[in-house]
């Protein structure tokens, strides 16, 4: 079992931060999105009460199930978000939580543009 390089309080304060400000800006043009980045609002907020990260790199077939579970307890609510845009920023936020550091580009379209490249 490995542990990943998880993101700092401060670094999820900023994240935290960045989607305040893109709520805001999205007041006036989609009200739609911002379900999407309210619920990521919920997980980031909920880790820094909760900074407990039990999720791990499983290395062995014997650990994935393990894993999954963890994932899926970190995800719960998205099945009440409608949009599927929404239920992927709230996975993308997840993955970002547990590691996988390209996960949080949704938040800036230019930066997502170039690691498509």
């Amino acid at each position: 079992m490995t542990k990943p390089t998880f993101p700092t309080p401060e670094e999820i304060k900023a994240i935290i931060k960045k989607i305040e400000d893109k709520m805001y800006l999205n007041k006036i043009s989609s009200k739609k999105k911002n379900k999407g980045f309210d619920k990521c609002l919920d997980i980031l907020n909920d880790r820094l009460k909760n900074p407990e990260n039990p999720y791990f790199i499983a290395e062995s077939e014997e650990e994935w199930d393990q894993v999954n579970e963890i994932f899926k307890s970190q995800l719960k609510g998205i099945e009440d978000l409608k949009e599927v845009s929404n239920r992927s920023m709230a996975i993308l936020c997840v993955d970002w939580l547990n590691g996988t550091k390209d996960s949080i580009n949704f938040l800036n379209k230019k930066q997502y543009e170039k690691s498509k490249k």
